[in-house]
């Protein structure tokens, strides 16, 4: 079963040290930090405030308060209301941080020091006071859904993309005589793919270098997306066909093999009851 907090005002679940002033809490340093804050599957549930503060963190289930979710990683001094009061740059560089389940909250605010890691988003967020999303390195959503108020998302490189998926078929068949016989195979892959979806009121993907949109629905009143490179792209799946067909007669062998590839695309859509606004800083969109 999952963590379940009550009667508690603020649960931190921190890797690291403690700032302790005259026996009073004031924040948490994460400088030394090398191990990682891993939320399992039966995910972690609570009444009030959650801050989650480690140099790493791999969240595999359900996160949900009513209230806000903040969220800090890489190697950091914080202030126990939350604040960033100094970070550090890792020496040989942290992992990423992995959110693979969802997340529901008030308000939700995740935050990235470390440049050399990166956040990658493939589950579902919902907060009806907005999510804030900043990566000093790259973010990157695959198959993730977001929902809520304003969504702001920031990055130094945004890739956001479809989630790619692959069902198999396969059928065989064989008659065999004495000295004789045939066999048949029919092998289909056929892949697919879940967008990436973004819902809200003002929607930002600013991104300080490349920002690469694919497989990606948009929906909100104004959408702002900024980068160095911008570029709106098709995400490429593939619907594989192979066909074997093999017969022998005494010491006569033949065996013939088809395949076949249809690669197609599937784009975004975007779309804003107000305004859409397209920045490439560096070159055209």
């Amino acid at each position: 079963m999952g963590v379940v907090f009550i009667n508690t005002n603020q649960l931190s679940l921190v890797v690291g040290n403690p700032l302790v002033d005259k026996g009073v809490l004031k924040g948490f340093n994460t400088f030394e930090g090398k191990n990682s804050l891993k939320i399992g599957e039966e995910g972690l549930v609570h009444n009030a405030v959650i801050n989650l503060i480690a140099p790493q963190i791999n969240s595999l289930g359900k996160i949900s308060t009513s209230q806000d979710l903040n969220i800090i990683t890489g190697q950091n001094k914080i202030s126990a209301d939350g604040q960033l009061l100094d970070t550090k740059k890792s020496a040989v560089g942290l992992l990423d941080s992995y959110y693979l389940g969802s997340m529901q909250a008030g308000r939700i605010r995740l935050l990235s020091t470390d440049k050399g890691s990166g956040v990658n988003l493939q589950g579902e967020m919902a907060a009806g006071g907005g999510i804030n999303i900043e990566s000093k390195g790259k973010l990157k959503l695959e198959g993730a859904r977001l929902k809520g108020g304003d969504l702001e998302l920031k990055g130094d490189t945004i890739l956001s993309q479809g989630s790619l998926g692959e069902v198999s078929f396969k059928d065989e068949k064989s008659e065999r005589y004495i000295m004789s016989g045939n066999s048949t195979r029919k092998e289909r892959k056929l892949q697919s793919v879940a967008h990436t979806r973004l819902e809200g009121k003002n929607i930002t993907l600013n991104a300080k270098k490349d920002n690469k949109i694919m497989a990606t629905d948009i929906y909100g009143d104004n959408i702002n997306l900024t980068g160095e490179n911008l570029k709106l792209e098709g995400q490429q799946y593939n619907q594989h066909t192979e066909d074997n067909e093999e017969q022998w007669k005494f010491l006569w062998k033949d065996s013939k093999t088809n395949t076949y590839d249809k690669f197609r695309q599937d784009g975004n859509h975007i779309q804003a009851s107000d305004n859409i606004k397209l920045t490439a800083t560096d070159e055209d969109i």
